[in-house]
């Protein structure tokens, strides 16, 4: 699976790999919440704010996961 392969390339400082993985990831689950959130952390890394704020967008628009964060 790409979002784990992603999560460590982000670890290890190889956002290009990184941005590969996880876009790969969303072309398969397009609806992952968390998986946008990712590729958006990826860009703002790489100093890409526009397409980070793409991917925030993307990631509120289809909903939040953690209930934990609404609760507070």
């Amino acid at each position: 699976t790409h979002f784990p392969l992603a999560k460590a390339a982000t670890r290890l400082g190889r956002f290009g790999e990184a941005d590969d993985h996880i876009s790969r990831h969303l072309q398969w689950q397009p609806g992952d919440v968390d998986g946008h959130h990712w590729r958006a952390y990826i860009h703002q890394l790489q100093g890409d704010h526009r397409r980070a704020e793409e991917d925030f967008s993307a990631a509120v628009r289809l909903g939040p996961t953690d209930t934990y964060l609404l609760s507070q």
